[in-house]
């Protein structure tokens, strides 16, 4: 097996790579078209940035994960803060870019990639071409109130 009962991992992993991983895992190709990748394909390629965002009452908060870096972005204030991923309180005190050109240029790569996530994400998606629903799930749909 690829992966021994039991096993942990350090590095982080995407919601998104969470059930391509599960799949492959089980032994199950992923489906067409499914977004993210299995997490056990890291020999042949490169880990991903791991991304999130909160929302809470309109203040919105995005990070970008890419260790040992870490990188919050506060979209209200646009302060960006830096923390090296290490040690036994990593985020108590943010990284100076201004003093470490390793972090600054670690801002820099980061940031991009969070920008590239955020305007993909504002895209807006092809209708899709699955066609019309089957009367019994647009059925269903209307009585829990979906559908009008």
């Amino acid at each position: 097996p690829r992966l021994q009962p039991g096993a942990r991992a350090e590095r982080p992993i995407s919601l998104v790579d969470l059930a391509p991983t599960l799949l492959d895992l089980a032994g199950i190709p992923a489906p067409e078209g499914l977004d993210g990748r299995s997490w056990l394909d890291s020999a042949t390629a490169p880990p991903r940035p791991v991304l999130a965002g909160l929302d809470l009452d309109g203040h919105r908060l995005f990070a970008v994960v890419d260790p040992p870096y870490k990188l919050v972005w506060d979209v209200e204030t646009q302060d960006r803060r830096l923390y090296v991923l290490r040690g036994p309180n990593p985020e108590a005190r943010p990284v100076d870019p201004g003093t470490d050109p390793d972090a600054a240029a670690a801002v820099k790569r980061l940031t991009a990639v969070l920008e590239e996530s955020l305007a993909a994400a504002d895209r807006t998606l092809e209708p899709s071409a699955a066609g019309d629903l089957p009367e019994e799930v647009e059925s269903s749909l209307r009585a829990l109130g979906y559908l009008e």
